[in-house]
């Protein structure tokens, strides 16, 4: 029997600083899994540190961890996305925290995204039948 593994997208937030407290989410964006990164079997943890401004507008998110160069560009750009509460601060660090992991057996279906606000997304998906082979275990 094969072993399922779940995908997950978990999104943590984190201080920069252990005195801050975590702004509230207003809006957070689900990252989605790269066609060719989903078709390599690509799974991996990705850290985004992410500036945010006194307005709670996310200026700058950068992969921090992460190797596979399609999973840290998606987690960018769902970062950037992200908006946070107002503060007094003119800008306050955060980071996001992506946990990619690919669904067997393979099946042609969509995304199953939940949101477990205000830190977490979970994404489930299956790797396409007609991607490649499946990853070493």
């Amino acid at each position: 029997m094969r072993a399922w593994l779940v995908l997950i997208s978990s999104v943590l937030i984190s201080g920069a600083c252990a005195a801050q407290e975590a702004l509230p989410v207003l809006t957070a964006r689900a990252p989605k899994y790269p066609p060719i990164a989903l078709a390599e079997g690509a799974a991996e943890d990705v850290e985004v540190n992410v500036s945010v401004n006194g307005e709670g507008e996310v200026f700058d998110a950068r992969a921090s961890s992460g190797v596979n160069r399609f999973l840290r560009q998606e987690s960018e750009r769902a970062a950037k996305k992200w908006a946070f509460g107002k503060s007094d601060a003119a800008k306050r660090q955060f980071t996001l925290h992506f946990e990619y992991v690919v669904l067997y057996p393979p099946q042609d279906t969509g995304p199953d995204i939940e949101f477990s606000l205000p830190f977490k997304i979970t994404i489930r998906q299956h790797q396409p039948e007609t991607s490649g082979p499946s990853p070493q275990k």
